[in-house]
């Protein structure tokens, strides 16, 4: 307790009786070592008893977490067990379903912080604490002062009547984590119920007026500033002088200064914004407010505050933010931390990632469930990040207010929302509409966001969620639930049916925007690009000798290891980052054709793994790196304030000969300045040839709107061979230049040597066009016969030296394949395709993945699951399953049987998918040549078994008495 008294009385001096003209208005900082006592609590929620003052055997730091000090409590309490959570189970795949978060074990108990500090006679003392996980109460001399029951803001209580002038003072703070009533992303996973201080605590020293609050906000119009100031003073009507001055950080200029008489209670007045420049994401100016409050010309009390000027408002679906149009770019805040398992408490750590986040063109962050510390705000108010602040699931109004006073402050908050993914039902729509109006009162210079994502309105868990009146048209939807969140409702954080998340490949944004004007708010999209990617091994070292350990990557190394594929752990990787790159692209930009949609939350800018024991979603590693491929050139291509749109009506294939069309637009949300506003494009090589380009000049562009500029269409370049290409289009002007690229594969149409290729009966007609021979009828042992389906006789081919081409997967077990990449944290799904080297493949424009050009080969296809069906697994073309549930999958590859040959394809092949018919002639090339030589062989006896197996499968199914298994499978 010494050290923290030598620090307070070092700060303010023992004054004794000499007149409040000896007080000097202060805050003094308590951080430091306090002597800490503890005990194991019951968690009944009641307030618990002060522990006695020699029970305090160890120092403990304020502020900071027991966890990260918990050697300090072994020592000091050998004989006495420390009460823990439940320890984890250990980390094992393969998991199957929803996987569960990570945790850890923490101290659970009833922590008692304590210091002495000696004060200034006819003072008034307030005890100001950061945040505490999961609540405080303070004691002074052994008297109960008051108790703080949420997590989520600061907080201060004066010690009026209980404050010793001229004497040694015991301050006691108590901080649980016995009784959580709350659940949000700061208090789940490896941080869990972690207890202790998060931010400074200390004690702000007055006289007997003090300044209990200061708001400041602009009117709507932004030229008029709203002052509130309240000021506690006990049992004197007596007036005050208020003097306040605006300055400038930067130069210590004085904007603005006035001096006002206020009484005690609450003071409300107006001035001009004039001289001040307004806050905004690309010009975060800052202001530092000083309030001095005198009492009959004594100074009273202090006060230094920021302020940043800035207005907030809904417009129809779009968002202005002073005045002008903005679209918010943002990423979900899941409160991970891998060094420190729990929160950082240095402004400088947040202020690196915001400035991360800032170079990917990323302009607002939502906090999933939970509100950041003051340091934190502190950080996105000096780089210009908006924030949503969000309270966890069940907070009440108490904790919903505290939360609007404490970030109002902050003009980075403007939008404060009531929670993740609750039920909507009346009594929950009747508490938000209560809390709306606490909004408006408290907080009326921000926004006022429902839930994130409306469960029980636009979607549902199960079928109960919409409740009664619940319709089909044009979408499952409870009309009379939306007309009532509409009526309080500022915007919308809107789910727009998982076809910017959960199933993005299938976006049209037109029907987005159809579904969209039901809701005539902004719609700002929940968790965009719920996409997760491969674990990266490499990164398990980085792990060692944190709290959070190795569990997770030394549990992946072993399942990969097991099923024999640890070496292919970096090129699955590799490969998941690239089919993650091309899909968020693709899910961000159809979110921005959207003309409804005023903004999203990217579900990822970087991993965080406490969420379903792995969770790498990001942009970014857990360690705010940039994963494979990705730059932060790419990034803002599409995640930028002004962005180029393509409508790829000509799809990502062409053939030579055709005609490819698509429209380019823009969503504009930066000034194009004066003089005409230039568009190029180009279709060119990763070479840098061009084969085709074109220009244009546009006009009459509206800022803040979806913009359409022109058409490109071209004749696709006449080419032997396939070829990727880009098509690269620029949009230029005197103040604004931005560009954009996306793929298009070129596939000539294919040479079949078709006078050895015979396709079986129900094949035939399907494949008549692009094979002139195909109902020729060579014996099956000196000809190529391509079948959907291997029988017995088929087995009875290859046995005796025939060459087949299966283009299916039966009898083999098999999962459906889709182009959409697995949901994040997810056991079900694929996070890779690989296309290894062979003959086949080489004629393929690949880069060793299957890109948008076997979108819809993947989409109607089967992968083979070699460990089920006992194959070999060498596969041509493969397709990767999670690591939490390895499966080996196979959508190519090829086996020797007795003395034949068969190779496999099992990827939707479709006669008018000019990728499809290319890849179907390499194979029958191929099948057709002496290459064709397979390196692993099954002996014709288990293929027949298999045969009888499926074919048995297939009756019980037609029966109803089975199942299919290719359904069974099924995996989206």
């Amino acid at each position: 307790m010494a050290v923290i008294r030598k620090q307070v009385v070092a700060e303010v001096g023992v004054i004794v009786a000499t007149g409040l003209k000896d007080i000097v208005p202060r805050q003094v900082d308590l951080s430091g070592d306090w002597d800490f006592a503890y005990a194991p609590g019951d968690g009944d929620g009641a307030v618990p008893e002060l522990l006695p003052a020699n029970r305090a055997c160890c120092s403990m730091p304020m502020p900071g977490f027991w966890d990260d000090y918990v050697e300090r409590l072994n020592e000091a309490y050998p004989a006495v067990k420390l009460r823990f959570s439940s320890a984890p189970d250990p980390v094992r795949f393969p998991m199957h379903g929803l996987a569960p978060d990570a945790s850890l074990s923490h101290v659970i108990g009833i922590g008692q912080y304590e210091c002495r500090f000696d004060a200034p006679a006819g003072a008034r003392l307030t005890f100001e604490g950061g945040p505490t996980f999961l609540e405080s109460c303070v004691w002074v001399n052994g008297k109960f002062v008051g108790r703080q029951p949420h997590y989520s803001t600061a907080w201060s209580m004066p010690l009026d009547g209980l404050v010793e002038p001229g004497a040694s003072n015991r301050l006691s703070l108590q901080v649980a984590n016995t009784d959580p009533r709350t659940m949000g992303c700061i208090t789940r996973g490896y941080s869990g119920y972690a207890a202790g201080v998060v931010g400074p605590v200390g004690l702000r020293i007055t006289g007997p007026a003090r300044i209990a609050d200061c708001y400041i906000h602009p009117a709507a119009s932004g030229d008029i500033l709203n002052w509130r100031v309240e000021v506690d003073r006990p049992a004197d009507p007596a007036p005050m002088t208020l003097r306040w001055r605006v300055v400038d950080p930067e130069t210590d200029v004085i904007v603005q200064e006035q001096a006002r008489a206020v009484n005690a209670g609450a003071n409300s007045w107006q001035t001009t914004a004039a001289g001040l420049s307004p806050w905004s994401d690309r010009s975060p100016t800052l202001y530092r407010i000083e309030i001095e409050l005198w009492d009959r010309d004594v100074l009273s009390d202090v006060l230094h505050q920021r302020f940043g000027l800035r207005t907030i408002a809904a417009e129809g679906f779009g968002l202005r933010l002073n005045g002008q149009p903005i679209y918010l770019r943002g990423a979900t805040e899941h409160a991970y931390f891998p060094q420190t398992c729990t929160l950082p408490l240095d402004k400088s750590y947040h202020r690196h990632y915001l400035r991360q986040l800032k170079a990917l063109g990323f302009n607002w962050l939502r906090f999933h469930t939970w509100v950041p510390p003051e340091a934190y705000m502190d950080a996105a108010d000096e780089l210009g990040m908006l924030i949503q602040v969000e309270t966890p699931a069940g907070a009440d109004e108490h904790e919903w207010r505290d939360v609007l006073r404490a970030c109002r402050r902050h003009p980075s908050v403007m939008i404060y929302c009531a929670g993740n993914e609750e039920l909507l039902d009346e009594a929950k729509l009747d508490q938000l509409e209560s809390w709306a109006a606490a909004r408006r009162e408290l907080a009326p210079d921000a926004l006022f966001s429902p839930q994130e994502a409306l469960r029980g309105i636009e979607y549902g868990w199960s079928d109960t969620d919409f409740g009664p009146g619940v319709v089909q048209e044009p979408y499952p939807h409870n009309p009379a639930r939306l007309e009532r969140v509409r009526s309080f409702a500022d915007c919308f954080g809107q789910f727009a049916w998982g076809l910017h998340s959960y199933n993005s490949t299938a976006c049209d944004p037109q029907l987005i925007d159809a579904r969209l004007e039901d809701y005539q708010r902004p719609c700002l999209s929940h968790e965009v690009c719920i996409h997760g990617s491969y674990i990266d091994l490499d990164l398990e070292h980085r792990y060692t000798g944190t709290r959070i350990g190795t569990d997770l990557y030394a549990a992946a190394r072993r399942h990969l290891r097991e099923h024999g594929l640890e070496k292919h752990a970096a090129l699955y990787y590799r490969n998941s980052c690239a089919w993650m790159r091309r899909l968020r692209k693709h899910a961000v930009e159809n979110a921005r054709r959207s003309c409804r949609v005023a903004g999203y939350d990217l579900l990822g800018a970087h991993d965080h793994h406490w969420h379903r024991t792995g969770y790498p979603c990001g942009i970014m590693n857990e360690f705010a790196e940039m994963k494979p491929g990705e730059t932060a050139e790419e990034v803002r291509r599409y995640n930028n304030s002004s962005v180029l749109l393509l409508d790829h009506r000509g799809g990502w294939v062409a053939s030579n000969a055709e005609r490819w069309t698509g429209r380019l637009s823009t969503s504009l949300f930066d000034e194009v300045g004066p003089g005409s506003v230039r568009v190029d494009w180009q279709l060119r090589d990763e070479a840098g040839r061009v084969y085709r380009r074109g220009e244009a000049t546009v006009d009459r562009l509206t800022v803040g709107s979806i913009n359409d500029l022109i058409e490109i269409s071209f004749d696709v370049p006449d080419f032997r061979a396939p070829r990727a290409l880009v098509l690269a289009a620029q949009l230029s002007s005197s103040s604004l230049q931005i560009d954009n690229t996306w793929p298009i594969f070129v596939y000539p149409p294919a040479f079949w040597p078709d006078h050895r290729v015979r396709f079986a009966d129900d094949l035939a007609e399907r494949w008549a066009g692009q094979s002139g021979r195909a109902g020729a009828s060579p014996p099956d042992h000196e000809g190529l016969r391509v079948v959907s389906a291997l029988g017995d006789a088929d087995v009875d081919a290859l046995a005796a030296g025939g060459r087949i081409l299966l283009l299916g997967a039966r009898p083999f077990a098999s999962r459906v394949t889709v182009f959409q990449i697995a949901c994040a944290g997810r056991a079900e799904g694929n996070l890779a395709t690989c296309i290894h080297d062979h003959p086949i493949t080489r004629s393929l424009p690949h880069a060793g993945f299957c890109d948008w050009d076997f979108q819809r080969m993947l989409d109607g296809g089967e992968a083979v699951l070699g460990d089920v069906s006992g194959l070999p697994f060498d596969p041509i073309i493969e397709v990767v399953s999670s690591f939490k549930d390895i499966q080996k999958q196979a959508a190519l590859f090829e086996l020797r049987v007795g003395r034949g040959r068969l190779l496999v394809c099992s990827l939707g092949l479709a006669p008018d998918d000019a990728a499809a018919v290319h890849l179907l002639g390499a194979c029958i090339g191929y099948a057709n040549s002496s290459e064709f030589s397979p390196a692993h062989a099954l002996e014709p006896g288990v293929l027949r078994a298999l045969v009888a197996d499926r074919n048995e499968r297939q009756e019980l199914a037609e029966t109803d008495q089975g199942f299919d298994e290719r359904a069974a499978l099924k995996h989206w």
